[in-house]
């Protein structure tokens, strides 16, 4: 296993990231996306710098990247217009001019998504839009039809418009809860989709996984015993749960995947 800081090009400037690439034979591609915020890529208690180890380990290339205006990209972003979605509009753009470069380098032609919390969000947006996306792996994913730090009771006049294509050119994001289920849909064609939650936190969940109950593919939620809430995977029981979880579903799903192509040769 071995990490190697890259920095790369995108529209809106270089991005810092890190790609940690298997020892052995690899077996596929996958974009790790932390929350929002501290501890960004590799911050305190190294937690996504961890689960990067473990699934180079069963042999994924993995790539992480800090969000716009965090961590080592203070700089990224800061032309494109504040507005509703605005966080998630940018770090979307960023992953998708991201995911083909990083496809191009690994030499792959697919790629799965996991994210925490507001990279959950990203994940499942780009998931739902991205032929090239094969599985989605989500820790307390944010559901909200607005930005986290707009307040419930804001006036109308206080919210500002949506993020459109004009302001960043990659399309719009997914705004609402209609918008989100055929979001879920679209990913559950293309591969998993898990999700791990606390016990508390599981409501904006199981709507979406009763909608799309018999469709096929099933939105796995599976909801830590035990565990009032993981968000925001802060402290060291929340991290263990959650790399241990998100491993192993991970693990489990290329395993599967392997399994029906031995089967189909």
């Amino acid at each position: 296993m071995r990490d190697h800081a890259v920095l790369v090009p995108t529209s809106r400037g270089g991005v810092s990231a890190i790609v940690t690439q298997p020892g052995a034979v690899q077996r596929g591609a996958l974009v790790l996306l932390q929350g929002a915020g501290p501890p960004a890529r590799s911050g305190v208690n190294a937690l996504w710098t961890r689960v990067a180890h473990e699934l180079a380990g069963i042999g994924l290339v993995v790539i992480r990247f800090d969000f716009a205006c965090e961590g080592d990209n203070p700089g990224v972003g800061r032309d494109v217009p504040r507005a509703r979605a605005w966080r998630r509009g940018i770090d979307l753009g960023l992953l998708r001019e991201i995911a083909p470069w990083f496809l191009q380098r690994a030499g792959e032609r697919a790629l799965s998504v996991a994210g925490s919390c507001h990279g959950a969000r990203v994940a499942l947006e780009f998931a739902a839009t991205e032929p090239v996306a094969n599985g989605t792996f989500l820790l307390v994913p944010y559901l909200g039809d607005r930005e986290p730090n707009l307040r419930d009771d804001a006036a109308e006049d206080e919210i500002p418009p949506l993020l459109d294509e004009r302001q960043w050119g990659t399309g719009p994001t997914l705004t609402d809860g209609a918008e989100l289920l055929e979001g879920f849909r679209a990913c559950l064609e293309r591969g998993p989709v898990w999700t791990l939650v606390g016990e508390e936190e599981a409501a904006p969940v199981r709507p979406f996984a009763a909608a799309l109950e018999g469709s096929g593919r099933a939105l796995e939620l599976e909801v830590a015993p035990g565990t009032a809430v993981l968000h925001p995977i802060a402290n060291p029981v929340q991290q263990e749960i959650a790399r241990e979880r998100l491993v192993s579903r991970v693990a489990k799903a290329f395993a599967e995947r392997e399994d029906r192509v031995a089967s189909y040769s």
